[in-house]
C-alpha cells in the first residue's frame, strides 16, 4: 500500500467517525429537548389544558345548536305527520258520513 491510498483510506475513517459523532450529538441534543418539555411546569401544561377546553366548549356550543336544529326539524316534521293522520281521520269520518246519507236515501 502506498502513501495515497493510506491518505485516503485515513481519510474515509476520519470522515465516518466524524459523521457518527455528529448523529450522536443530534440524539443527545434531542434527548436533552424531551427532558427539558417533561420538565417544564404544569402551568404551561395547565394553560395548553385551558385552551382545549375553550375549544371543546366552543365546539359544544356548535352541537347544541345542531341538536336543537335537529330536533326543530324532526318536530315540524312530527307536527306534518300528525296534520296528516288527522287529515286521514277526517277523511274517514266523512267517508262514514257519506255511506250513512246514502243508506238512508235508499
Amino acid at each position: 500500500m502506498n502513501n495515497e491510498q493510506f491518505c485516503c483510506l485515513l481519510l474515509l475513517q476520519v470522515s465516518l467517525f466524524a459523521e457518527l459523532i455528529n448523529e450522536m450529538l443530534i440524539r443527545d441534543f434531542a434527548f436533552c429537548v424531551y427532558n427539558a418539555l417533561l420538565a417544564c411546569p404544569d402551568k404551561a401544561r395547565d394553560n395548553v389544558k385551558r385552551d382545549d377546553g375553550r375549544k371543546k366548549g366552543s365546539d359544544k356550543r356548535a352541537d347544541s345548536q345542531k341538536r336543537d336544529e335537529k330536533k326543530s326539524d324532526k318536530d315540524n316534521v312530527d307536527q306534518r305527520d300528525k296534520d296528516s293522520s288527522e287529515v286521514k281521520k277526517e277523511t274517514k269520518k266523512d267517508r262514514d258520513r257519506d255511506v250513512d246519507v246514502s243508506e238512508v236515501h235508499r
